[in-house]
């Protein structure tokens, strides 16, 4: 997923833009796990050294992420365990990557 293009005015963290590696790690904790915002924002603030809060988060999957075109190929995969999507397979492993890191009881898929 190119977010270089993507327009930062709104949705910028208290640190600077989002990263792609940021979108995959929002996409994977809200999609793969039963976290809540809050929790979403803890793992990301440990993982990134960032300062940005759950609204942030929040923000960026409800107004950049939620609905494109790799977040449908996320759930495509999260149903049918099927890679079918060979242009964003890079970022779907990323994502299955960030989830090994949690608990078979922390993880939806």
């Amino acid at each position: 997923m190119d977010t270089s293009t993507a327009q930062h005015t709104t949705d910028e963290m208290a640190h600077g833009r989002f990263t792609e590696e940021n979108d995959i790690f929002i996409i994977a904790l809200y999609m793969g796990t039963s976290f809540k915002w809050k929790k979403i924002q803890d793992e990301f603030r440990a993982r990134f050294k960032s300062k940005a809060n759950h609204k942030d988060i929040e923000s960026r999957w409800y107004k950049r992420l939620k609905g494109s075109e790799l977040v449908l190929a996320v759930d495509d995969f999260r149903h049918t365990r099927i890679l079918k999507d060979d242009q964003h397979r890079d970022a779907i492993l990323a994502v299955v990557a960030v989830l090994a890191a949690y608990s078979a009881a922390e993880r939806a898929f």
